[in-house]
């Protein structure tokens, strides 16, 4: 209750009290009437009051939406204004630029001409030395037609002193008659040379041969001891291996005892992991050792894997939580209790699957949770996983890689599987409830659900008790045993084996090189044997024609005719070589010649190519000029265009600014407007607080004189009977009470500022208290009549 609520209760109790008492001296018949008068007035008043808030309020509302637009138009003035001003500064920038391109650019023609002579000059002096070249090479060539010549006749000339030669040296040898003599020596002296040097290789490929045969037995005796100790180490495996292959016998025949139920078994090497991310060592031995047992009654069963029944998921999720708990059961360093499933984990799983992202709606399933884990498995669901056979087989194979496969997630769904997550948040009470969930979604993905519930998981129980545990440790036994033969007794042998076999192999490659090198020498001694014989056979048949041809030019007598040709083919010989000398001498000449045309044609090439050069950077200065020059008068052009938009953009920033300097004055208008209008506002909503605050008193005093009629009609009740002293007594406590607690209202309704109305108000209740009290001695005084 406000302070003006409390001022009209304390009214209404002391109007009551007045009334009360002064009706029984007042008529009130006319008291309704003036009542309904006074309703009328305030029903009139509060609306015209009304009128005039909702009139200010729209007028507060019209002219907040002109200061807002008043706002807007002020702020785009002045944005437009910056931007006018932004781009007086690039265009004061470009004519800046421009003016100072026309300076830096600036040529005359008279440079331009001057350059141009440079050039014309420079190219006479090229086209010129280029005239010599040419005039050069003209020369050097003809110089080339006269070497070519000469050439050919210093080689005829050569030719024929060689061919006068020969006819000397045959005609000299019939002479003396030593032609068959001559050419029999040479003959037998090449072939003992030749049957020397073969007798001398046949020597040393026979050593080399028997030294091959050497190496061919040492390298048998070697490669039979290797074979020796590899053959004794296989035979030291074969129980080992044979130890090996009925343990994976013997895994293959636990695997069909655990049949349909199905079961992940950790290789043993996988407990002795020290670090999550060291499981990939082991993960081609766990995928090796575990594989999906079909269930023949399942392939019957058909399944749409988007759309599992709620029977079909419950099946699907309590068969996985069988593989999971056997799973932790047979790894103790997990720590882990085994999953439940719940009616309430099943509707958790279709929730987060049918919501993937929406992760307020997973507490709302289950009323909650404490501890929540997700990993999801893709790729395995596929239009062939029709049955529920399929369907779990997909899963299977999901869980194994997640188990064993996991480290593109960094081993966390591996951990979520085993227990680790969970296991963490174990305290010195007891390992957390871990409600476990499987669905899958629209698209194919797998949602295994991990969770501790915040409250009391009501509904159904599903067992998820496995009977395979036994079976699968009976696994993982028979497969440590397996590793501790392969680590303990057959690595050594394995290690000892594969050097053993290596060192055969070495020494077998060894075997047959040496073989191979025996092979290839007795086939060259072979050879050289057969070259040996026949050149020994072909010395002693050139000796025997030596002996008859010496013989015969022993004998021999010289043919007058054969001497007279011999002295003219010398004769001949002689004029020959003469012309052979002239014909060099010619040559020895032009090819001096041609040397010195060839130096004139290099000197005049050299002389061009630097005439040139100097051409063409007089022309390349004359480029640059021209050049320039066109810079230049772009750049005035530039100028001038610059000046133009410098100027534009400076009229467009006057308009901008005088456009912000009236949107800035219309938004100081509407922003007094807006003043205004909220202060009419506040006035009309005051006048109408004042008119409900009096509405409120008449109503008050209205219940007031109803309560006076009917107590005047309790008092003339009261005079007609005669009462007692006691019932006096109880009428004069009752007027006391009443006394006060006006009081106290008005006491506890003081004004604690200067308001105007509240000390109205307040002086009307003290005048009503004051008049009540008087009132109700008035009736005091009557009852004492009636003693």
């Amino acid at each position: 209750m406000d302070k003006k609520q409390a001022i009209i209760a304390a009214a209404a109790l002391a109007g009551t009290t007045v009334i009360g008492v002064q009706t029984a001296q007042a008529d009130t018949t006319d008291q309704p009437v003036q009542s309904q008068a006074a309703a009328q007035t305030v029903t009139l008043d509060k609306v015209a009051a009304q009128t005039k808030i909702d009139d200010a309020q729209q007028a507060l509302t019209d002219s907040q939406g002109k200061l807002a637009q008043a706002k807007e138009a002020a702020d785009q003035a002045t944005t437009d204004e910056k931007q006018a001003q932004s781009n007086v500064d690039n265009a004061q920038q470009a004519v800046d630029d421009a003016q100072a391109k026309t300076i830096s650019d600036s040529v005359t023609q008279g440079e331009i001409d001057k350059q141009q002579q440079i050039v014309a000059d420079q190219q006479a002096v090229a086209d010129a030395k280029r005239n010599a070249v040419d005039q050069a090479q003209t020369a050097e060539k003809a110089r080339q037609v006269d070497v070519d010549q000469a050439k050919q006749t210093a080689s005829a000339a050569e030719q024929a002193v060689s061919a006068a030669q020969a006819k000397v040296d045959q005609l000299q040898e019939i002479v003396d008659g030593k032609a068959d003599v001559n050419r029999l020596e040479v003959e037998a002296k090449k072939t003992a040379a030749d049957l020397a040097n073969a007798k001398q290789i046949l020597d040393q490929t026979q050593h080399e041969l028997a030294a091959a045969q050497k190496a061919v037995e040492a390298a048998q005796k070697d490669y039979d001891n290797k074979q020796a100790a590899d053959q004794e180490l296989a035979q030291k495996m074969i129980p080992l291996q044979q130890q090996i292959d009925q343990l994976k016998a013997q895994i293959q025949r636990i695997y069909k005892q655990i049949g349909p139920d199905n079961a992940i078994v950790l290789p043993n090497m996988y407990l002795n992991m020290w670090m999550w991310d060291e499981l990939s060592s082991v993960t081609e031995a766990g995928m090796a050792l575990n594989y999906y047992q079909h269930n023949p009654q399942d392939k019957n069963i058909k399944v749409d894997p988007r759309v599992l029944t709620p029977e079909q998921q419950a099946e699907l999720t309590v068969w996985a939580a069988k593989i999971i708990n056997t799973l932790r059961a047979i790894d103790p360093a997990s720590g882990a209790a085994g999953v439940e499933v719940t009616d309430s984990s099943l509707q958790m799983a279709m929730t987060v699957a049918a919501n993937p992202k929406n992760t307020s709606s997973y507490d709302r399933a289950v009323g909650g949770t404490i501890h929540f884990f997700e990993a999801l498995a893709t790729g395995e669901i596929s239009d062939q996983v029709t049955n529920m056979d399929a369907l779990k087989e997909a899963v299977y194979n999901a869980m194994l890689k997640m188990v064993f496969a996991d480290s593109a997630e960094h081993w966390n769904r591996t951990q979520q599987l085993v227990g680790k997550k969970i296991a963490d948040f174990a305290t010195q009470t007891g390992m957390p409830k871990d409600l476990f969930g499987l669905a899958i979604d629209q698209n194919g993905v797998m949602h295994f659900i991990d969770y501790t519930p915040a409250g009391n998981d009501s509904g159904q129980h599903y067992n998820t008790g496995s009977r395979v545990v036994n079976l699968a440790q009976k696994v993982q036994d028979a497969d440590g045993m397996i590793d501790y033969i392969n680590d303990q007794e057959l690595a050594t042998l394995q290690k000892d084996k594969e050097k053993t076999t290596q060192a055969l192999k070495d020494a077998q490659t060894a075997l047959q090189t040496a073989q191979q090198t025996v092979q290839t020498k007795e086939a060259q001694v072979n050879n050289l044997i057969d070259v040996t014989n026949q050149l020994q056979g072909k010395l002693l048949q050139v000796q025997a024609d030596l002996r008859q041809a010496q013989e015969a030019a022993a004998h021999a007598t010289k043919d007058p005719a054969k001497v007279a040709e011999l002295e003219q083919a010398k004769a001949d010989l002689q004029t020959k070589e003469t012309a052979a000398a002239d014909a060099q001498r010619v040559l020895d000449e032009k090819l001096a010649a041609l040397k010195a045309a060839q130096d004139a044609t290099r000197n005049a090439i050299s002389e061009a190519t630097v005439a040139q050069q100097t051409a063409d950077e007089a022309a390349a200065q004359l480029q640059a000029l021209k050049d320039q020059q066109v810079a230049a008068q772009t750049a005035a052009q530039a100028l001038i265009q610059a000046q133009a938009a410098l100027q534009k953009a400076q009229d467009s920033l006057a308009t901008a600014k005088e456009k912000q300097a009236v949107a800035q004055a219309a938004y100081q208008a509407a922003q007094a407007e807006v003043t205004k209008n909220q202060a009419a506002l506040a006035a009309a909503q005051a006048a109408l607080a004042k008119i409900e605050a009096r509405e409120q008193a008449e109503q008050v005093i209205k219940q007031a004189q109803e309560k006076a009629a009917q107590a005047k009609h309790e008092q003339e009740a009261l005079q007609k009977s005669n009462l007692t002293r006691d019932h006096n007594r109880h009428l004069q406590a009752v007027a006391g009470q009443v006394k006060a607690n006006a009081s106290q209202a008005v006491n506890q309704t003081l004004p604690q500022t200067g308001d105007v109305d509240s000390n109205l108000t307040l002086a009307g209740v003290l005048a009503l208290s004051m008049i009540g009290l008087l009132g109700l001695t008035g009736t005091s005084r009557k009852l004492k009549q009636f003693k």
